[in-house]
Parts: structure tokens; C-alpha cells; sequence
């Protein structure tokens, strides 16, 4: 997911026209808009958003809950596809909730975990109604625990590790934070690594540099995709007959293997259909 200040649209033609393009785009109202031009940013919403959607899903990420935009950023959310609610709190989801109720416009919600309060409460927010994935900011967790931003993520390491966990209990997806350092590319394609391993199913980006390298990280790798369709289809051979567990490759294989083969498919052809690329 790559962020685009909403006060830059001349970075709108220029996501279009990206040849590594993102799976979403998220409209930036918040962090990458200085206070003195979130007014006049808002009013681009509606604009840049229509164009943005003819060829992405595109998200927008609204000031936080409390804060003096937050009512007015409200009233343009539902020209996108969903909305990203930074520093979350259940009472901010709540409140986004309200007000979709009101426009009965129900669009998907992604709580950002960026402080302590978020981090205790994270599955209670992942449990409520239309929010479809949680996203982890470490930035904002650090100052919020008095620490700073640091490429092991030792800092706030607890934190990151409990998002997916509390996203599956949830029965959503977790969406891991910014890499600071942009010019560090080998970094970020280590810690996405890290970030997969870790269960996230995707990033936010703020640089094009780094979607492609997200785009091959999170993707199934090509022996990921052979194992997960041989899996798939002793199995399934197999269950015919009466069979739960069998042996492919010389490993055992069962019910949790053929879910875990499954879900890899699921993904693998999730992707090949948004990007209409030839599959392998």
C-alpha cells in the first residue's frame, strides 16, 4: 500500500503510470500533509480519488480521532474505498463506524496501531464491524513508549509480533508499518522478510523504490506455489479414499498442510487476477 500525500496531486499521474504498480494506494491526509494545508488538501479528495480508482484500490488515511480534522476529514472518507484511522483507539473506530452507519456506506476500516493504548486494545479493534485488516506504525509507537524508530525493531519488537496474532484471532490480515530509511533497500527487503515470517500479509510503503521489493516479498514464491498445488491434489486424491494423512516429497502431510497449501493458492491466484499477469 503506497502512500500519496493528498496535497501533491501531481503524484497522482505519476501512480498511474507506475510500471511496478502497488495493490492499493492510500491518500494521505494525516503525517504527509503540513497542518496549514489539510483543509485545502481535503477538498482534493474527491478529484484525486476518482482518478486514483480507475486503476487501484484506493484508500485514504484521515487525522486521528480527537484531533481538530477528524470530523471534516469524516465527510469525504466514503470517496474512497476505505479508510485508515492513525493512533487508533476503539472509540475512534467506533466513530468512523457511527458515521458510515449514518451515510449507509459501509467501506473497510484499517485501525493503525501506533501507541500503547492500540497495541492492548488492537483485538478489540480487529473484532469490530468493517474492519478488515489492522496496520502496525512503529514510528508513532516509539515516540508514544519514549523510545526512537530503529532498523532491528528490538524497541518495539513485542508489539509487532503480537499484530498478527491478534488479526488472525480476528479473522483479518495484519499490514506491517514504514521503513524509515528509504535509501536502504537491502534493509527494507531484510525486514520485510522478517515482516513475512512474522505473519504480516503486506506494507505500507512511502517510496516507490520499495514496492516492487514489497510486491516479491510478499508474494508466494515459485516453489511456494508448486509445493502448495501438489499438496492440494494428493490430498484431495487422497480424502477420496478415506485417506487424512500422506507423505508428499517425503514429508507428512495433513488437513493443516492441505489449509496452509490452500490459502498460498488462494493468494498466488488473488494476485495473477489484480495484476492479469501470466501465471506459472
Amino acid at each position: 500500500m503506497l502512500y500519496i500525500p493528498a496535497n501533491k496531486p501531481k503524484y497522482i499521474q505519476s501512480a498511474l503510470s507506475m510500471q511496478n504498480k502497488p495493490d492499493a494506494v492510500i491518500l494521505d491526509l494525516e503525517d504527509g500533509v503540513p497542518h496549514d494545508q489539510k483543509d485545502s488538501a481535503r477538498q482534493l479528495i474527491p478529484e484525486e480519488a476518482k482518478a486514483l480508482r480507475s486503476a487501484y484500490p484506493t484508500f485514504i488515511r484521515i487525522n486521528s480521532y480527537g484531533s481538530r480534522w477528524f470530523d471534516d476529514d469524516l465527510k469525504v472518507i466514503t470517496h474512497c474505498d476505505g479508510v485508515l484511522l492513525p493512533k487508533a483507539t476503539p472509540e475512534g473506530v467506533a466513530a468512523i463506524i457511527s458515521r458510515l452507519t449514518a451515510m449507509a456506506t459501509p467501506i473497510p476500516i484499517i485501525p493503525l496501531i501506533e501507541s500503547a493504548v492500540g497495541v492492548v486494545t488492537a483485538h478489540e479493534m480487529a473484532s469490530m464491524k468493517h474492519v478488515t485488516a489492522i496496520g502496525f506504525g512503529a514510528g508513532d509507537l516509539a515516540i508514544d513508549l519514549g523510545l526512537t524508530w530503529s532498523k532491528d525493531g528490538l524497541e518495539y519488537g513485542y508489539a509487532r509480533m503480537k499484530m498478527p496474532v491478534d488479526a488472525a484471532a480476528a479473522g483479518i490480515v495484519a499490514i506491517d508499518g514504514v521503513y524509515m530509511d528509504l535509501d536502504d533497500l537491502e534493509g527494507f527487503e531484510r525486514d520485510s522478510s522478517i515482516s513475512r515470517r512474522l505473519g504480516f500479509k503486506g506494507r505500507q510503503v512511502v517510496h516507490p523504490n520499495q514496492v516492487p521489493i514489497a510486491n516479491k516479498v510478499y508474494a508466494p514464491t515459485e516453489s511456494e506455489v508448486n509445493w502448495a498445488r501438489k499438496v492440494v491434489q494428493e490430498y484431495e486424491k487422497a480424502a477420496l479414499t478415506g485417506i487424512g494423512a500422506i507423505r508428499v516429497d517425503n514429508e507428512l502431510v495433513d488437513y493443516m498442510h492441505y489449509r496452509m497449501a490452500k490459502r498460498i493458492l488462494d493468494t498466488y491466484n488473488e494476485i495473477i487476477k489484480r495484476n492479469q499477469i501470466k501465471p506459472k
